[in-house]
């Protein structure tokens, strides 16, 4: 079945929902957008803090795209095409975004609390514990599986013959394996890595101390996800996959422990540029080949 046949009815199944069903969603559940959330109300330039539109949305945004979203329809591909486009789309618009807003709405009309502490308010002490047991046990295995698929996608190597592209080329660097030269696409990732979460707090500085605008916020972040992926490309960082895992276990506390104007919300603004562009190069490149005649082939 040709790849249109999928992209089309989604984008406009997802148009459908964005503009109908979260409108129906608003109105059931009571949104009003004159209401002061509580970093309005509450603002102490540590956890409640007022933040733009375009960086709370990048925030969330580069927040969401983690394992479960990216993983999951992936590995569903084993089971067909259907399912997994079934799973995107209608788990998205019913399930996924149903989920996000409900508890976004919750925790903005609870003081910005967590879902927890929701839990123990209205439901009492031994709905919070179960709470508690539950995320600590979610935490451990989330948190399991994103390190070993950051360390494995940082230390990640590709054949070359796969790139087509001959053994003198200066793109990538080389590694030999089992004597076959591989280009290590984890040392550019890896660079890029480290230098958009150093310039993380310098922008969230920028922005929330000094009042940077967003219209020079966005081509600086724009020139630093390109910028640290050029660097990459001429400076690849090879670390052990257990190195990275250590390195990131250490980020985890930090980024969770300081303000998120610090590195979470800089970090996501400046590494939603990469996604922005991914999204509109994939699009492209799907409605280019659909109208080439390609057809999906899953599994």
């Amino acid at each position: 079945m040709n790849i249109l046949f999928f992209l089309v009815p989604s984008l406009v199944l997802y148009a459908f929902g964005y503009r109908y069903y979260s409108r129906w969603l608003e109105r059931a559940w009571g949104a009003d957008p004159e209401r002061q959330t509580p970093a309005v109300e509450m603002q102490d330039g540590l956890d409640y803090v007022p933040t733009q539109t375009h960086v709370l949305f990048a925030h969330h945004f580069s927040t969401v795209a983690g394992a479960g979203p990216i993983v999951g329809p992936a590995t569903a591909l084993i089971y067909g095409a259907l399912p997994a486009w079934l799973w995107i789309v209608f788990g998205a618009v019913f399930i996924g975004a149903v989920h996000d807003f409900v508890c976004l709405f919750a925790s903005v009309r609870n003081k910005g609390r967590s879902m927890a502490e929701i839990a123990r308010t209205h439901l009492g002490s031994t709905a919070f514990v179960f709470f508690i047991l539950f995320l600590l046990l979610l935490i451990v295995i989330v948190n399991g599986v994103f390190l070993q698929l950051t360390a494995t996608s940082l230390t990640s190597l590709h054949p070359l013959g796969k790139l087509n592209l001959p053994p003198d080329q200066t793109i990538f660097d080389i590694a030999t394996v089992d004597g076959e030269l591989n280009a290590r696409i984890g040392g550019i990732a890896s660079m890029s890595v480290i230098l958009i979460t150093l310039s993380a707090p310098l922008l969230g500085w920028a922005v929330y101390k000094k009042g940077m605008r967003i219209a020079l916020a966005y081509p600086i972040a724009a020139a630093v996800a390109i910028g640290s992926i050029v660097a990459g490309i001429y400076q690849p960082v090879s670390l052990d996959p257990g190195v990275w895992q250590t390195v990131f276990s250490v980020y985890i506390l930090l980024a969770c422990g300081l303000p998120v104007w610090v590195i979470l919300q800089p970090r996501d603004f400046v590494n939603v540029q990469i996604l922005y562009t991914g999204l509109l190069l994939l699009v492209v490149g799907l409605f280019s080949a659909g109208l080439q005649g390609t057809e999906i082939q899953a599994p």
